[in-house]
């Protein structure tokens, strides 16, 4: 006589630290191969400092030995009666990032575990994991869509190989007008970027679809401990140009970039990014995210022209209608500001 098929048990959560501390985070998050700049200290302190934000340093442990962890930055609105948890703040990556990754199970029992803490919460995944699982959180989460920009470093002379013809073109003028690159994690760097951001806001118009603040930058550089790098091309001793990396592992995030209205005709903006390309390469990055293009079909062309690729990622989220109400409300009166020339 056969026996029946033994179903094997699935891992649960055995118990979850919804406050782990800095110094523990960091430690657990050398195990983690697949953690980004945004699992960093030196990403959430960031958003602590320059945002206030309240952040939730989480750990989840299961029954059988794995965990994950999931770095969730937190809002309270409307006095608190509407939480709402984020894990990829200001449009980065969150993701749960585990030593082990994680089964389909453990992935919804935990986004379980988050939607009843918080009720409302959003959560990015990873475009750059070597396996994505979707969890199966029946109605209670909805699906998000999203698209990055990805380019594979390899020695200069193959990164200008894949150039298009007029980035090439672009690149030599900026040579030719004399536009230089300087690399800076100093004070004076990020003011820099910030008046160039400022004016760049300007133009950009309701276009812009959430403003940072100068404080943000400022945290971002200021606690960096050097990964944290503002490129400024100059002309002469003006700067005219200025972009924000971040380099974690084997990748460069693009962060925020800017430029002077009058100077764009002299390329500053190729410069830069050709710049960085090189840069990263000799310091052993393999991929440099140059991050969604928000459907504007030139910020798109721009970093197709270095041979960037579109890779597409998941998020998922579950929100509660009165705080979605508030959202949309906040989001509207925010264009609404910058249409009528607000800053």
């Amino acid at each position: 006589m056969s026996l029946p098929n033994r179903v094997r048990p699935t891992a649960q959560i055995a118990s979850v630290d919804w406050n782990v501390s800095p110094p523990r985070w960091e430690a657990l998050l050398m195990a983690c191969r697949e953690a980004t700049y945004f699992h960093t200290n030196l990403w959430l302190e960031a958003l602590e400092q320059g945002l206030g934000a309240q952040l939730a340093r989480t750990k989840l442990t299961f029954t059988d030995g794995n965990w994950a962890l999931l770095p969730l930055c937190l809002h309270r609105f409307a006095g608190g009666y509407l939480p709402l948890a984020i894990a990829g703040e200001t449009g980065v990556y969150g993701a749960l990032v585990s030593p082990r990754g994680l089964e389909e199970h453990a992935l919804t029992e935990a986004f379980e575990r988050v939607r009843q803490r918080y009720r409302s919460a959003r959560v990015w995944d990873n475009p750059f994991a070597r396996s994505e699982v979707v969890p199966r959180t029946a109605s209670h989460w909805q699906p998000l869509s999203q698209s990055t920009h990805w380019l594979p470093l390899a020695p200069p002379e193959q990164m200008w190989a894949a150039f298009s013809r007029g980035c090439k073109a672009r690149c030599n003028k900026a040579r030719r007008l004399g536009v230089r690159v300087t690399w800076q994690t100093d004070a004076a760097a990020v003011a820099i970027f910030d008046r160039l951001y400022r004016e760049s806001i300007q133009r950009w118009g309701p276009r812009l679809t959430w403003e940072r603040p100068a404080a943000f930058f400022q945290a971002v550089v200021s606690r960096g401990d050097g990964n944290a790098q503002v490129a400024i091309a100059w002309r002469e001793a003006t700067p005219v140009a200025a972009m924000i990396f971040l380099h974690h592992g084997e990748g460069v995030h693009y962060l925020a970039g800017a430029s002077a209205t009058q100077e764009r005709e002299a390329a500053p903006a190729n410069a830069l990014l050709e710049a960085a390309l090189a840069r990263y390469w000799r310091a052993g990055a393999r991929y440099l995210d140059l991050g969604p293009s928000q459907g504007l079909e030139g910020v798109r062309q721009f970093k197709s022209s270095f041979g960037a690729q579109e890779r597409a990622f998941s998020g998922w989220e579950t929100i509660r209608p009165a705080t979605r109400a508030f959202l949309a409300l906040r989001y509207g009166l925010g264009r609404l500001h910058h249409r009528s020339g607000g800053s």
